[in-house]
């Protein structure tokens, strides 16, 4: 429950990031991937700072540095792996596609947006009528605890299925953008990539 709610936080985070910071760290994270002896950690924290990546390890990142067009292909790789891995780097320095993109992965988000999206429909409706209700109760003075409470549980129904219908819509962007990074990536690749 915890993870899902620190990557809840960290899109809801991500919606909002100054992209003034986000530009200085690439500019700080280019700056470091150009000097010869650079310390991984730290082109790891700051490409994680550039791209909002906080998973990506150092050699994918060489990877993607050794591309023909290496800041196109980090622009790319925002799109993917944000929430889950829907691509993976193989042994031969190539990209492929998880079974994160496949049949059952889609099934589940559309079970998932079904029930959110119709809970989300549902606490709006209940919740728009506790609020007809309590203020037809002002006028009466006839607020009781249950109409708060009623009214407070359809609010926060609503807040919640909206951040999972976030979350979910994340997902699916991350299953379009899987197969045009790949094919991308492994067409603009070096096949003999060294180390740094």
């Amino acid at each position: 429950m915890g993870e899902l709610i620190n990557k809840l936080l960290s899109l809801i985070s991500s919606n909002f990031f100054n992209k003034k910071s986000e530009n200085e760290a690439l500019e700080k994270f280019l700056l470091i991937f150009s000097q010869p002896n650079h310390d991984p950690r730290l082109v790891e924290y700051y490409f994680a700072l550039a791209t909002r990546h906080r998973y990506a390890k150092y050699h994918e990142i060489l990877l993607m540095m050794n591309t023909r067009y290496p800041l196109a292909t980090i622009w790319m790789y925002k799109s993917v792996n944000r929430i889950q891995t829907v691509v993976q780097f193989t042994d031969d320095r190539a990209v492929e596609i998880t079974s994160q993109t496949g049949w059952l992965a889609k099934f589940s988000l559309l079970v998932i947006d079904i029930f959110f999206a119709t809970t989300f429909l549902l606490c709006t409706m209940w919740g728009a009528n506790n609020i007809g209700v309590i203020y037809n109760a002002i006028g009466h003075s006839e607020i009781t605890f249950s109409m708060l409470c009623n009214s407070i549980g359809s609010g926060i129904g609503v807040v919640l299925s909206f951040l999972l219908l976030s979350m979910t819509t994340y997902g699916w962007w991350e299953i379009i953008n899987a197969r045009p990074f790949v094919e991308y990536y492994n067409s603009h690749r070096n096949v003999t990539t060294g180390t740094n």
